[in-house]
Order: structure tokens, then sequence, then C-alpha cells
């Protein structure tokens, strides 16, 4: 659907994780969650630790 977003799935069993973007803020991630909501139910945001190597 997003073909422009990068998305990186997960199997920690018995789930499959779905994590959808690479946001700066919490706000560009709760817009963005408003408009997945609309289609899929199970949506949220949470934050992680990022590395950048140089």
């Amino acid at each position: 659907m997003y073909k422009d977003v990068d998305t990186y799935i997960t199997y920690d069993e018995p789930n499959y994780r779905v994590k959808v973007g690479d946001f700066r803020s919490r706000s560009e991630a709760n817009a963005f969650m408003r408009e997945l909501r609309q289609y899929f139910s199970n949506v949220f945001v949470f934050s992680e630790s990022v590395f950048v190597y140089q």
C-alpha cells in the first residue's frame, strides 16, 4: 500500500510483527498511525534505539 515507506518484519513465536516507517518524531509516527488505523485495527507507536554508523 505504501511503497515509499520502509517496513521491517520479525517473527517472535507465535506472532509476526511488522514495523513500518522511520520517523524522526513521535508526532510524525502518530499521524501515520492514524492513517493506518483506517485499514488495520491493531496499530500502535513504540520507540526504538537506532544506531547510525558513518
